[in-house]
């Protein structure tokens, strides 16, 4: 019985390991993305920007919720978005944020605002 034990507990520590591969915004691995997004914040990397209003609608609750923190942290705005919405209820906020990108875009650089 032992080595059953010993085998499950094993396989739960395999579970719980660091991030695999570089720390990217864009990966589809919410293990690298959600890091990655903390890392683009420190670092205060606006080009993470975009790929974060991208993740805004996400499937991953946890991924949304990431995103919009470290957007806010970066940019000042959160234009109303709740992670936890249904994705109807997302489409207005996430439509304000693209919105804004492509006014940042036209200007040649991603503004930083407070509110």
């Amino acid at each position: 019985m032992g080595g059953l034990m010993g085998g499950f507990v094993g396989g739960l520590l395999l579970g719980c390991t660091a991030p695999r591969g570089p720390l990217v915004v864009t990966s589809p691995d919410a293990s690298i993305k959600i890091p990655a997004m903390k890392k683009a914040v420190a670092q205060h990397d606006f080009k993470a920007i975009g790929p974060m209003v991208m993740a805004l609608d996400s499937d991953d609750g946890a991924v949304r919720l990431a995103a919009i923190e470290s957007l806010r942290e970066l940019t000042g705005h959160d234009f109303d978005y709740r992670f936890y919405d249904d994705e109807d209820q997302r489409k207005p906020a996430l439509k304000r944020w693209q919105q804004w990108i492509n006014d940042s875009s036209v200007a040649g650089e991603v503004p930083v605002g407070h509110p």
